[in-house]
């Protein structure tokens, strides 16, 4: 009988340290996104835009973006769904120099490892003499500064 109460307090115990095994790897905690790098976009005909970015944490997961150390953020990066996402909105100069604050709208995503992805960007709203709503997704590839 006490062989039996030996052997089934092993199995328990057993059991207990593989569920504790098992879980441990569950809650993990997101990505960090900190510091300077350098931001590329590009199609295959070559560059379209590159700057610089600078992340600021704010959270697990989250993370301000800026184009000058300790500027104004322009957008919030998220790591959702096992990558970076940034949505944000810029200004479009026409060809006759007219300023469109907000009219074209960005939405990047990128691996939080290789930091290589895609930015979707177009107008949201008719500007200049345009009429269509044109989309164009791109390369884009971020490069730590330093």
């Amino acid at each position: 009988m006490t062989v039996r109460r030996a052997i089934a307090t092993a199995a328990a115990l057993t059991g207990l340290a593989g569920l504790a095994i098992g879980t441990a790897g569950i809650a993990c905690a997101a990505p960090t996104l900190s510091g300077h790098y350098f931001m590329t976009v590009s199609s295959d005909a070559g560059p379209v835009n590159s700057g610089d970015w600078y992340f600021t944490p704010c959270g697990d997961g989250c993370a301000q973006v800026a184009v000058t150390s300790g500027g104004q953020p322009f957008g919030q990066a998220q790591f959702r769904d096992g990558q970076w996402t940034l949505v944000w909105h810029s200004d479009v100069i026409c060809p006759n120099g007219t300023r469109i604050p907000g009219a074209l709208s960005s939405y990047a995503t990128w691996d939080p490892v290789t930091l290589a992805g895609k930015d979707e960007s177009g107008p949201v709203m008719e500007v200049c003499e345009y009429t269509a709503k044109p989309r164009v997704t791109n390369n884009l590839q971020l490069t730590p500064a330093g």
